[in-house]
C-alpha cells in the first residue's frame, strides 16, 4: 500500500493530472484500465457514489486508437462499484472541469486516452521510484489484496472484480492468511 501511494502521489506532481486520476480510480475500484478508459458521465451517480461498469475502451492493435465498445470483457464484468469519498470528490472535480461531457478520463479534451500514454505515465511514476511493477495491472491486483483483507470475504471480492470464477480472484488477491 505504501508503495502504491507513492506511486498516485508521484503521478499527482506531474503536468497531467488524468494519470493520477485514473490510477487512483483503478486502485480503489479494482476496474480494468479499458473498463476506467470507457467510463462516460452518464454512469457515475455521484450522490449515491457509485459507477456503473458497463462498457470498455479496446485499444486497436495496429493504430493503438481507442475503440469504445458498449460491452465489457465478461458478462460477470457488468457491475457497480461503490466509490469511496476520495473518488467522490476527485470525479467532481473533473465533472466541473469537463461540464460533465464526454469520457470522464481524458487524453485530450472529449478524446478517449491512449493505452501507450496511460503505460508511458504509469511506467515513469514505477521507474522512477525505483517499483518493479511494469503494467496497469498492478491497480487491480492491489484493489484485490487490500479489500480481501479488509472483508476477508472473496465472494465480495470476486463480485467487485467480475471475476466468474473464484479461483481468478485468488490469483488476483496475493496469497495471505485469513
Amino acid at each position: 500500500p505504501e508503495e502504491i501511494r507513492a506511486w498516485i502521489t508521484w503521478l499527482k506532481s506531474r503536468r497531467n493530472p488524468v494519470y493520477y486520476r485514473l490510477a487512483t480510480f483503478l486502485v480503489l475500484t479494482g476496474a480494468r484500465v479499458g473498463e476506467a478508459s470507457g467510463l462516460l458521465w452518464d454512469v457515475i451517480d455521484l450522490n449515491e457514489g457509485s459507477a456503473r461498469i458497463c462498457r470498455r475502451v479496446h485499444w486497436d492493435h495496429w493504430t493503438r486508437r481507442p475503440i469504445l465498445e458498449q460491452t465489457t470483457k465478461t458478462e460477470e464484468s457488468v457491475r457497480s462499484v461503490m466509490l469511496p469519498d476520495e473518488l467522490i470528490a476527485i470525479l467532481k472535480e473533473m465533472k466541473a472541469e469537463q461540464r460533465g461531457e464526454g469520457p470522464v478520463f481524458q487524453g485530450k479534451p472529449g478524446e478517449l486516452l491512449r493505452y501507450n500514454a496511460i503505460q508511458s505515465a504509469f511506467n515513469a511514476g514505477f521507474v522512477a521510484l525505483g517499483l518493479p511493477w511494469r503494467s496497469t495491472h498492478i491497480c487491480r491486483h492491489t484493489y484485490a489484496t487490500m479489500a480481501l483483507l479488509a472483508t476477508k470475504d472473496l465472494s465480495g471480492v470476486q463480485a467487485s472484480l467480475g471475476h466468474k470464477s473464484y479461483k481468478v480472484t485468488e490469483r488476483y488477491a496475493k496469497a495471505i492468511a485469513l
